[in-house]
């Protein structure tokens, strides 16, 4: 795995999710950077496919690149699919109509987000 970022703070935090996910050794290239403009909006996001992701964050914050990095492991690790506009959740089709913070790749990201923040702010 590559991470490129000019911040140092995102490195390391890209890096510990990237360790607990077990992605160091994918071939995949994860670029990260605050864009301020997102403030009031959302806390970030990741796009991207393959092997090329890219993560924008509001601010640094251990919990939203936890997330987005999970994101990342649920596409490589083919947990999550997306074909013409359909949602595949191990396998499984997901209906357009579940509420956002139901969709099981959203809880799973929080919940594993929320678990490694926990660890990270111990160490």
């Amino acid at each position: 795995m590559l991470i490129l970022t000019d911040n140092v703070e995102l490195y390391n935090l890209a890096a510990f999710a990237a360790a607990k996910l077990n992605l160091l050794d994918e071939d995949l290239e994860v670029d990260l950077a605050v864009k301020t403009d997102l403030q009031g909006l959302m806390f970030g996001y990741m796009i991207g496919d393959e092997d090329e992701y890219q993560i924008r964050v509001a601010e640094v914050d251990a919990v939203t690149v936890f997330h987005e990095m999970v994101h990342i492991d649920q596409y490589v690790k083919c947990r999550l699919v997306r074909n013409r506009g359909t949602a595949f959740w191990n396998g499984q089709e997901v209906d357009a109509s579940t509420p956002y913070l139901e969709r099981p790749w959203e809880v799973e990201a929080e919940s594993l987000a929320v678990l490694m923040a926990k660890e990270w702010a111990t160490q």
